[in-house]
């Protein structure tokens, strides 16, 4: 059964995109150390995946923050 996001305030909305963008941040540095065509590509894919949905996740914070606010 997946998982219902509506429930999650916006605080935590906000803590999973600053999650992403700290994980891209190590997957983007992975990929300057990583010489290999193949890894750096996994890597790259990754760290962009990673920064994606940190984005989308704290721009729902976002929202959700000024939803929260405005009551």
């Amino acid at each position: 059964m997946p998982v219902d996001p509506s429930p999650l305030p916006w605080w935590e909305w906000l803590l999973w995109g600053v999650g992403g963008g700290i994980g891209a941040m190590i997957a983007s540095r992975i990929v300057n150390k990583t010489k290999d065509g193949a890894w750096a590509m996994a890597w790259w894919l990754i760290a962009l995946m990673a920064g994606i949905s940190g984005v989308i996740s704290f721009v729902i914070g976002l929202v959700r923050f000024a939803q929260w606010a405005w009551r």
